[in-house]
């Protein structure tokens, strides 16, 4: 219900920003285009069709639907055991163990903060020194920061609570995980944005079912991976997974200028 009144509230509030559409309410003579004129079922068909391709023929694509199912499969997993560590190292019941999503909130917020404002401060300064010329790379910057804390929040917070250390230390490296994890999440959606301009909307969909399908089956291995590694190595090896391909990911995205 909430979904559906904020919905409302976008569709009068807030403003189009669709290119093709903007540049017709700007040009009325020349009348509705070709593609105006194709049916609602021959729009569907090639709207459906065009992220498949993109997925299985664009590298960038391919790259950045990697990461982002990791990214995602590893946020919910670590959400899905996150409450079975208070229990079990520190004893806590349900009703005060569901406190300790307040870390996970402020590092979300704390993440939009920083994306939002890091993300274009780096852009405009890479851009200016690229004689105003901008690029979709120039967003990988902030996205190693946040390619940094993921791993370092996880490292905090599965080792610190199989010490079984105060319990702030586990809820700080909560945070630091969830800040990364949008900090990510963002940098890897605008870079898409910038890339594909007019067809960012199928490239952005391919990344949304392939991490999709990860944050699905990723929590059904949780129990099992904890129960025979424990929080410190359970958590080790979700941060190596994700640095080994968050390294990989970023260094193609900065060295080679795919976009083109």
């Amino acid at each position: 219900m909430a979904s559906g009144v904020v919905l409302v509230v976008a569709l009068l509030f807030l403003p189009e920003t669709y290119q093709p559409v903007l540049e017709r309410r700007r040009r009325p003579e020349y009348g509705p285009s070709e593609k105006d004129q194709a049916t609602f079922l021959q729009l569907m068909q090639t709207n459906l069709q065009r992220p498949f391709r993109m997925l299985t023929t664009q590298l960038i694509v391919q790259l950045l639907a990697t990461y982002m199912a990791l990214l995602y499969g590893t946020m919910f997993l670590f959400l899905f055991i996150y409450p079975r560590m208070w229990r079990d190292q520190y004893g806590q019941s349900v009703r005060i163990s569901s406190l300790n999503y307040i870390s996970a909130a402020i590092g979300y917020i704390a993440g939009v903060n920083i994306a939002g404002h890091l993300t274009d401060r780096i852009y405009a300064k890479l851009k200016a020194r690229n004689n105003g010329i901008g690029k979709p790379e120039y967003r990988v910057p902030t996205m190693v920061i946040g390619t940094a804390l993921v791993p370092i929040g996880l490292l905090w917070w599965g080792w610190s609570g199989a010490a079984k250390l105060h319990w702030i230390m586990p809820n700080i490296g909560c945070l630091l995980f969830t800040a990364g994890c949008y900090i990510c999440s963002a940098c890897i959606t605008i870079y898409t944005i910038d890339t594909y301009t007019q067809y960012a909307t199928s490239a952005v969909s391919t990344n949304l079912v392939t991490r999709s399908i990860t944050a699905t089956f990723f929590p059904l291995f949780a129990p099992y991976m904890f129960d025979k590694l424990g929080f410190g190595l359970g958590a080790t090896v979700l941060a190596g997974g994700f640095t080994i391909v968050g390294i990989l990911v970023i260094s193609v995205l900065w060295f080679y200028d795919l976009s083109k």
